[in-house]
């Protein structure tokens, strides 16, 4: 066998030759393919050697070991931290991740009780969830709070054939932040409560506000005007003058004062939603407008109106302000013509309302929806500023948009959405 003269054998040979001492060991012979099991003893004529074919137990150890070490590098590389218990509760497997959160070495915790090694955990949800794991042979997530730790932990208990796989992560960020989220709509719900409070004692105080407002105002035009008519001959030209400047006046001021009043409770109402034809809805709003459609000649151009779930005020107050607005801001030359169609998609209705008027400057375009926000004097067009701002509470209230498109002297085209789900009111 002069395979074997550069061996392991060899080695032990001429070691218990020179010892006089007995060697056992295990020997893969290349030239065979075969791993031995070998045992050398000296004797008086030299030396007895007893070997045996252990290869199949050897293959099948080195599968076991690569698939034991296969194992632990899943189990080492995974991102949570995972342990193994018996049936007894006694710890057979501890990776890196649990040795980090529950701050233990993993040599201190394999082959020792989980309940004496951890006994702040006995009698916990921890070991409820565990029991019925072994019970009812089922997976139980559950969190845990480690008091010691100061630790929140997420904790999955699978159970096996050797006892409990247990996989957990530290979720003490998460739990913070569910807390303050908690924290912060608890916050948001009072606060919406004062200030649905704080709105009812503003619209209130604007009601009773606008109307003993408007009780000396009507006092003042009403004096004003028989002042008028009993010493209209007595009066020179000024004195005519200073009462209609001042019946103007109070007449104006009614106006504002109804117009903030109507801006306080725009989209503050819970008016029910109900199914409205926006044809017919529109039909009474023209109507309303008939005698200015008229004076100015206006030419209308209406599409075809769907039907929606909105509220009637609101709807017609929308309609009423934007047309009456394209009346007003048209231009005094030709006949005006404006222009009602919509469009739509699967959440919402899209209604434009076009004219050709006197437009509006992009610069303009935000400034426009906020409240007293005027473009022009009072000489130039009547008015209090009020009438958009209206608009685009009406609209927000019902979770839609509105906004304009325009260019200086050639015409305006407001837009406004009408949302489809109706869950909201």
């Amino acid at each position: 066998f002069p395979q074997l003269k550069k061996s392991v054998f060899k080695d032990y040979l001429e070691e218990v030759k020179r010892t006089r001492k007995p060697a056992q060991f295990e020997f893969y012979y290349e030239y065979y393919d075969l791993w031995f099991d070998e045992s050398i003893y000296p004797s008086e004529d030299g030396f007895s050697v007893y070997y045996k074919d252990i290869t199949k137990r050897k293959i099948i150890t080195q599968a076991l070991e690569e698939a034991y070490k296969k194992e632990n590098e899943i189990l080492e590389s995974i991102s949570d931290a995972f342990v193994a218990v018996d049936k007894e509760y006694n710890f057979i497997y501890f990776n890196k991740k649990a040795e980090e959160l529950l701050q233990i070495k993993k040599e201190k915790a394999i082959g020792k009780n989980m309940w004496e090694l951890f006994n702040y955990a006995k009698g916990s949800i921890a070991e409820n969830e565990y029991k019925k794991s072994f019970k009812n042979n089922e997976t139980r997530i559950f969190d845990f709070y480690n008091e010691p730790l100061n630790t929140w932990l997420n904790i999955k208990s699978f159970p096996s054939k050797k006892g409990l796989s247990i996989y957990f992560r530290d979720i003490t960020h998460e739990k913070q932040q569910q807390e303050e989220l908690e924290k912060l709509n608890s916050d948001l719900n009072e606060y919406a409560r004062k200030l649905e409070e704080s709105n009812k004692e503003l619209e209130q105080f604007a009601y009773i506000a606008s109307h003993d407002l408007q009780e000396p105002l009507r006092m003042v035009s009403s004096f004003m005007v028989l002042l008028k008519k009993k010493y209209e001959n007595q009066l020179d030209d000024k004195a005519q003058t200073y009462i209609n400047f001042a019946v103007d006046g109070t007449e104006r001021m009614r106006k504002i004062i109804v117009d903030l009043l109507d801006f306080s409770r725009a989209g503050t109402e819970h008016e029910s939603l109900e199914k409205l034809d926006l044809n017919e809805e529109l039909a009474e709003v023209l109507s309303l407008l008939h005698s200015s459609i008229s004076k100015k000649n206006v030419d209308l151009d209406i599409q075809e109106l769907p039907e929606v779930y909105y509220s009637k005020t609101a709807i017609r107050q929308l309609f009423h302000n934007l047309i009456g607005n394209a009346i007003k801001y048209s231009n005094n030359n030709g006949n005006p013509k404006i222009e009602i169609k919509w469009t739509e998609n699967k959440k919402e209705f899209q209604f434009e309302i076009k004219d050709d008027g006197i437009g509006i400057d992009r610069k303009h375009h935000e400034k426009i929806f906020q409240i007293f926000q005027r473009l022009h004097s009072k000489s130039e067009y009547s008015g209090t500023g009020l009438g958009l701002a209206i608009c685009k509470k009406l609209v927000e209230r019902y979770r839609g948009n509105i906004w304009v498109k325009s260019q200086l002297g050639k015409g305006s085209s407001f837009f406004f959405t009408l949302q489809k789900n109706t869950h909201y009111a």
